[in-house]
């Protein structure tokens, strides 16, 4: 017992010392947050998109599982598909435009579900070693996050993680600059797409 009491206070205080994430405020645009921070190890900064919805969980969790109409309101994204569904996880593809003279860049996910009864989450993990590896475009070098997805009174909150090594065509100060962007307008978007939905549904 002696020996699972001292387990149990290691890990408490290493829980206590473990560094939490730092958010700052970078936009906000239309019910939509977006915050930026660093990672320690990379030059590229993490973003957390946040966004209520007047929709339920199960709407919202409907567009967001509809993969490949990700290109219809995914910002940015020039394909979207799965490429293989298991019991456990799907694997999709996805490639994000990029303006000239930069190449578009790709990258593969698992995507698995999880359920609480707070929440689900959708984690995104990249997968770069993973087909198919389109001519002309870039695969990032990493990429892990997740779409948070719960019941807050009478609306949904998204929240949408991620973090993402590029390849190395834009430069960090670059991507940094704009990181905001794709969040703001992916959030902005799905929120839109859903209300649309929830107004022609009450005519």
């Amino acid at each position: 017992m002696s020996h699972l009491c001292a387990t149990a206070s290691l890990l408490l205080l290493l829980s206590a010392e473990a560094p939490q994430t730092e958010w700052e405020l970078a936009a906000s645009k239309d019910g939509v947050k977006v915050f930026t921070s660093t990672r320690q190890g990379s030059g590229f900064k993490a973003f957390k998109a946040v966004t209520r919805i007047e929709a339920s969980p199960e709407q919202v969790l409907g567009v967001l599982l509809d993969v490949e109409r990700y290109v219809e309101w995914f910002a940015y994204t020039k394909t979207a598909k799965v490429l293989e569904t298991t019991a456990n996880a799907r694997t999709i593809y996805l490639e994000t435009e990029f303006p000239w003279p930069f190449s578009n860049e790709d990258m593969v996910y698992l995507m698995s579900q999880t359920t609480t009864d707070q929440a689900v989450t959708l984690t995104l993990e990249g997968v770069p070693t993973h087909p198919p590896r389109i001519n002309g475009v870039q695969r990032m070098k990493s990429a892990s996050g997740h779409i948070e997805v719960r019941s807050v009174g009478t609306m949904t909150e998204v929240t949408y993680t991620m973090h993402t090594e590029l390849g190395g065509g834009i430069p960090i100060w670059l991507a940094n600059k704009n990181i905001h962007e794709l969040p703001l307008r992916t959030l902005g978007n799905l929120k839109a797409r859903l209300e649309r939905t929830r107004t022609a549904a009450s005519r």
